[in-house]
């Protein structure tokens, strides 16, 4: 072929699109993925931007979790798709010493990280699925992905964005009214964006109605072990687990967010052995198998051993204390927040000062913000991503990133708080300057928007 005639043959090439699905080409990148980029990159060039908009834990990981990862390293077989036999037994034994519940080990499904796997779950169950507003950003796009409808639950502040029974059958019959055939309910407890948890009463009634109606309940649970001082968790398991599907993973609590490992409790009955088959089916085609190392590595974590037992209950009291001081801090100047009850987030209502943010152009969550960034150099998350109505003028803001700058930093801030006298009062403009920092922006701007300066 002659260089003319190629290069005619490449053009008409590319100018053919890759053909795609049309849900496919509306999605982007995650809009927690896309925040921490943006913000990295401003602070990478100098810009004094305070980093709020990201969950992760920024704290180094146990030693000896680190030595069992190193111990293992070499391991680079497959193992079983559902998880080896090891891990699987200690996390029923966890659940079982943690929470009272009781399962078996062939109920245990492994998978790399508890993103895949919840989106697995969403793949290979049956009906539409039901999101309370607002949700964690990455279960509209799994379902849609999956070929489902989405149905919004709508909440309110007074029960601090979790979903209510009455709430619930509303939406229910909404979605049956519009042709869909609701039958999945994803639950977060604690919950992102909120840092709100369950309370038993709402729990128990919730679970009532999905077992009258038969829902699947897919009950993601990768903070409960992140509970502030005083908190304590409930899962919905706890009262509904012939329909509940627990979700956990290592993400957060011993903060390994990179070693990508989640699992899976499938309910205990005849239609629950058909799922784990179809997980492992599809775990099959997809993953083959949790990475090896990592799982070797989460024996050690999930084996209970008093390094971890510290670091769970030191890590828990530094994420509450601080996101607590916080929530405390915003209400105090005037902003709606509902009460944080585990993780690292609060999700203030900005609405208290509509009047001031729409005469500097700010109607909606995404231009909040961005008015935040480039007025008080705080990133944070607009509540739309979390499927909330865009005039709600709500952002997510986390604590984990505050005060946390290099690993040596991040080490002696840990171990000071470990061996404070009083760690309810460790947390001081001292040890604690960006916090702090934040604390005054949000002061100052609540005094600005009042009395209607830029």
């Amino acid at each position: 072929m002659t260089e003319g005639k190629m290069g005619k043959a490449a053009g008409l090439a590319t100018e053919k699109p890759i053909p795609l699905k049309p849900q496919t080409r509306q999605r982007q990148i995650s809009p927690t993925l896309r925040v921490n980029e943006k913000a990295k990159a401003l602070i990478a060039q100098g810009h004094p931007v305070i980093h709020m908009g990201f969950g992760e834990s920024q704290f180094p990981p146990p030693d000896g979790l680190v030595q069992a990862l190193a111990k293992n390293a070499a391991r680079v077989e497959y193992e079983k798709v559902q998880g080896i036999d090891t891990l699987r037994q200690n996390i029923v034994e966890t659940y079982a010493r943690e929470l009272g519940y009781q399962a078996d080990p062939a109920q245990v499904i492994v998978a790399p990280g508890s993103k895949a796997l919840l989106y697995a779950c969403i793949n290979q169950l049956c009906g539409d699925v039901l999101l309370p507003r607002p949700s964690w950003v990455s279960y509209q796009p799994q379902a849609l992905y999956s070929g489902k409808r989405v149905f919004w639950i709508d909440t309110d502040f007074e029960h601090h964005y979790m979903p209510t029974r009455q709430a619930l059958l509303k939406t229910i019959e909404q979605a049956r009214q519009a042709g869909g055939d609701p039958r999945i309910l994803v639950l977060n407890s604690p919950n992102n964006p909120t840092g709100a948890a369950l309370e038993p009463e709402n729990a128990k009634e919730i679970g009532v109605l999905c077992r009258e109606l038969g829902l699947t309940v897919l009950s993601d649970e990768l903070y409960r072990r992140i509970m502030h001082p005083g908190k304590n968790f409930h899962s919905i398991a706890q009262d509904y687990p012939e329909g509940t599907i627990l979700i956990g993973g290592l993400s957060k609590d011993v903060g390994v967010g990179g070693w990508r490992l989640g699992w899976g409790i499938i309910p205990d009955s005849e239609a629950g052995k058909e799922l784990v088959r179809a997980l492992n089916g599809l775990g099959s085609e997809i993953w083959s198998s949790a990475p090896s190392p990592m799982q070797y590595a989460a024996v050690y974590a999930l084996s209970n051993p008093p390094e971890i037992q510290e670091y769970i209950q030191t890590t828990s009291e530094f994420h509450g204390f601080r996101t607590r001081l916080l929530y405390e801090a915003l209400i105090r100047v005037g902003f709606r927040v509902p009460e944080p009850s585990g993780g690292f987030y609060v999700y203030p209502d900005f609405s208290p000062f509509r009047a001031g943010l729409n005469k500097q152009n700010v109607h909606t969550s995404e231009a909040l913000e961005a008015y935040l960034l480039e007025h008080l150099h705080i990133a944070g998350l607009a509540g739309r991503a979390f499927g909330d109505d865009p005039k709600n003028l709500c952002l997510r803001l986390s604590t984990s990133h505050l005060d946390c700058g290099s690993s040596e930093q991040i080490r002696r801030l840990m171990a000071d708080f470990a061996a404070a006298s009083d760690r309810a009062t460790f947390v001081t403009p001292d040890n604690h300057p960006q916090l702090f920092e934040v604390i005054h922006r949000f002061e100052r701007l609540a005094s600005d928007l009042s009395d209607g300066s830029p």
